[in-house]
């Protein structure tokens, strides 16, 4: 087993990432409750309510970006995927023959091949062979890494990717704020007027995590046995499924409001892990050390699970916090990059190169 994790802080000024479902005269902005701990000397959790922008942002904006790279690279992505509905066949009528004949037909004129390839599923999950049903993860490369859930059959494949909701990492570093805006019509008339609505506006230095089960990368183990492409095929996805992460965060390429509240960013730092046989996950960036808290808590695991062979490499990029003292202890090893962009290439330079040994051995 191959094992990404990574922990970001970014600090995002004037954002409605999350209110792509808000509509009315008062928009408000998404608020979770969070724990955190106050006090110097007698110290002490606290729940209080925080902007947040939730992992089902982040993942639909990532999935955004595979289907965007796979259809440049020609890897598999099916056509509702390449158009950001990311549906997956959770709708029961969505392989419905009269639906692929009718309304699939224009949508044709985005994908040549897509009302055959939709007729192909449909007898795909039609069949009585539940594997060949699971075969639907290597015909679409955003269901293999996003997942996708079937409710007629039963059958799911649980996401290879993963995403934390993105919150304040201290409770004072988080406000939000409504925001008065005005519409008006060409011709106004006396009876409306201005017509008046208020949106809210967060800004915070925000913090997340994200998973990425390599091993899982067009591959899965079901009940009916296992269903896996090629491993040169699959090298394509896992090198896809860490390039989607670049545009995604670099860019921030995710969430909504953002033609005239597009927030203004500054990346503060990056810790990303690369273990295995087991999963390791970054130190959650609540303190400036996270990043040499994450080495400490690396070293401890390794020797724990000396027996187990586990290897952690980190890899770390920061601004502003703190950088970790020593390192490269054991089975451990540290390094730092210039920027996010650099710390991916490093990244995918190691996945790409444990895969190649593995299939020399």
């Amino acid at each position: 087993m191959v094992y990404v994790a990574g922990t970001i802080k970014i600090a995002l000024t004037a954002e409605a990432l999350n209110m792509v479902e808000a509509v009315g005269e008062f928009s408000r902005h998404r608020l979770i409750p969070a724990v955190y701990i106050i006090g110097k000397e007698k110290k002490k959790p606290v729940l209080v309510y925080v902007p947040a922008v939730s992992g089902q942002s982040l993942a639909h904006g990532y999935q955004e970006q595979l289907a965007k790279l796979a259809t440049m690279r020609g890897i598999k992505v099916c056509g509702l995927c390449q158009m950001g509905s990311f549906v997956k066949h959770g709708l029961p009528n969505i392989f419905l023959k009269d639906r692929v004949r009718d309304e699939y037909k224009i949508l044709n004129r985005y994908d040549p091949n897509f009302v055959n390839f939709m007729e192909n599923l449909y007898n795909l999950v039609s069949n009585d062979n539940l594997k060949d049903a699971y075969r639907l993860m290597l015909e679409c490369v955003v269901e293999d890494i996003g997942g996708f859930l079937i409710p007629d059959l039963q059958l799911k494949r649980t996401s290879v990717v993963s995403f934390s909701y993105m919150v304040p990492v201290a409770r004072t570093l988080g406000d939000v704020q409504p925001q008065m805006y005005t519409r008006a019509g060409v011709q106004a008339t006396r009876e409306h007027g201005q017509m008046i609505f208020h949106e809210d506006l967060a800004s915070a230095l925000y913090h997340f995590a994200f998973g990425l089960d390599i091993q899982r990368v067009g591959r899965a183990e079901t009940p009916y046995g296992t269903v896996e492409l090629p491993l040169a095929e699959r090298l394509k996805r896992i090198e896809l499924a860490l390039d989607a992460f670049v545009p995604l965060i670099d860019s921030l390429r995710f969430g909504a409001k953002k033609s005239r509240k597009n927030p203004l960013a500054e990346l503060h730092s990056v810790a990303v892990t690369i273990s295995h046989p087991l999963p390791f996950r970054p130190e959650a960036a609540f303190s400036t050390d996270y990043i040499a808290e994450t080495v400490k808590r690396a070293i401890t695991v390794v020797n724990y699970l000396e027996d187990y062979g586990q290897e952690i490499k980190i890899y770390y990029y920061t601004k502003y916090d703190e950088k970790p003292a020593g390192g490269n202890e054991n089975k451990v090893t540290v390094e730092e990059a210039e920027n996010f962009v650099d710390l991916m290439k490093k990244v995918k330079e190691e996945i790409l190169k444990l895969y190649q040994e593995k299939e020399k051995s």
